[in-house]
């Protein structure tokens, strides 16, 4: 047993390294995303798993790297990330700043880490301690001045030799100097570059939505000057139907004055358009009382049939509230552990021409009083809003009508907003939404 349990502890070394490098990839996604906060967690959640059983691993190193640039980019604490950056440097000497994380303040502080890791190449090496010498033996009388040159001459040698070999070190430690600053310059490009790239990318989306404000704008202008165009139209109509009307009653008014003129001049007259009178009388107004029972008829047909439209339309919709209603409440129970801040139950693939029914759910130590659930196509550049609406089994839902799937994908994040109307916990963001694919509607053949 003594001898197995070594080699079953190096058998698992691999696959803990797998663990720990995938939580460090899953913290460099949280850096490049801004949250500093899941970072930090993903970090420890890496170092507790290898502390102990990969304290010298490489995979350490990359952990303690990472740590370093979340609290001097992130917390604002150099003084923390220099000794991260120290145990990274420990670890694995060759270790690099990757170039989406080599920000000014963090090149800085790892330069000064290097610096205190490495003291041999800022400060010139001691020259090598020469091997002790015997004295010299005491000139001969036959040469009292040959012995003593030879002496200086060896010393002279002696102290040439030592300053060619602090020239060398010099010059190495210019030349590690040299690729230090170039390495530096190298990765505070690629840094500068990203940044222009992500500008250049917010200037573009900047343009794209005053240009869509704009032609909104032309459009409600457009609107405004065909109601007006409109409404002076219908003026123009009622003026002229009022000068028809008195016009026609101007001309009933002079026909009865000639009437009048026509009966006193003869009785006979007078009495026989008297009743020719009183007959076309009778005659319009039966024509005129059968006009307007006709009208009066059209009118009850018509609105019983406007009735017996919205009644069939009221109860189809009633039977499709029903059965989403009915659907929306089939609804599996809230999971007993919710794995992050804010859960949402949403497939990573749908069937196109169907509605899509979203759940979200919030740990209970996050305090949510609303859920808004806001989702897009790719092609467009503003969110939809939905607030979700709470169930009985402890879920949040929200309904996605077919018409609103017409793309190949739909983008989405969702927010927990607490009673003062703040962001308490999010899935994930306007930034980096989570992506649905959409398959296209199925058809069906007779």
């Amino acid at each position: 047993m003594l001898a197995l349990g070594p080699l079953g502890h190096a058998a698992g070394q691999p696959a803990l390294a797998q663990q720990v490098t995938a939580a460090a990839d899953q913290a460099a996604v949280a850096y490049a995303q801004g949250d500093f906060d899941k970072m930090k967690k993903l970090l420890l959640k890496a170092h507790s798993l290898g502390k102990d059983a990969l304290a010298t691993h490489p995979v350490m190193a990359r952990v303690y790297l990472q740590f370093g640039v979340l609290y001097i980019d992130g917390l604002d604490n150099r003084a923390v990330g220099l000794r991260y950056f120290a145990k990274a440097l420990k670890i694995q000497p060759d270790i690099t700043v990757k170039s989406n994380m080599a920000t000014k303040p963090v090149m800085s502080a790892f330069a000064e880490a290097s610096q205190q890791a490495n003291p041999d190449d800022e400060a010139p090496r001691p020259a090598p301690a020469t091997a002790a010498r015997k004295p010299p033996p005491p000139p001969a009388e036959d040469e009292p001045e040959r012995r003593p040159a030879r002496t200086a001459s060896a010393a002279g040698a002696a102290e040439r030799c030592r300053g060619d070999a602090e020239l060398a070190d010099v010059k190495r430690q210019a030349r590690d100097e040299l690729d230090r600053l170039e390495k530096a310059l190298s990765m505070a490009k690629d840094a500068l570059k990203k940044e222009s790239a992500e500008a250049e990318k917010f200037r573009t989306e900047k343009m794209e939505l005053e240009r869509g404000l704009g032609e909104a704008k032309q459009r409600v202008t457009q609107l405004e000057s065909e109601i007006k165009q409109r409404d002076k139209r219908a003026t123009a109509t009622a003026q002229r139907e009022k000068a028809e009307r008195d016009a026609k009653e101007s001309l009933e008014k002079e026909k009865s004055e000639k009437d009048s003129l026509i009966l006193d001049t003869a009785q006979r007259i007078a009495q026989l358009e008297k009743e020719t009178a009183e007959k076309d009388k009778v005659i319009a107004a039966a024509l005129q009382r059968e006009k307007k029972e006709r009208e009066l008829r059209e009118k009850l047909e018509h609105d019983r049939d406007s009735n017996e439209a919205r009644d069939r339309e009221r109860k189809a919709w009633e039977e499709r509230v029903r059965a989403e209603r009915d659907k929306l409440e089939i609804v599996p129970p809230v999971p007993a552990k919710v794995a992050e801040p804010l859960h949402c139950a949403v497939p990573e693939e749908i069937q196109g021409g169907a509605d899509l029914f979203v759940r979200c759910v919030t740990q209970p130590t996050i305090k949510a009083k609303t859920i808004v659930f806001y989702y897009r196509p790719p092609s467009s550049t503003v969110y939809n809003a939905l607030v979700m609406d709470p169930t009985r089994q402890g879920w949040s839902r929200a309904v996605i009508t077919a018409n609103k799937l017409n793309s190949k994908a739909l983008q989405y994040y969702a927010e927990a907003r607490d009673g003062s109307d703040s962001v308490a916990a999010t899935n994930g963001k306007a930034s980096s939404p989570n992506v649905v694919s959409i398959a296209p509607a199925r058809t069906f053949s007779k």
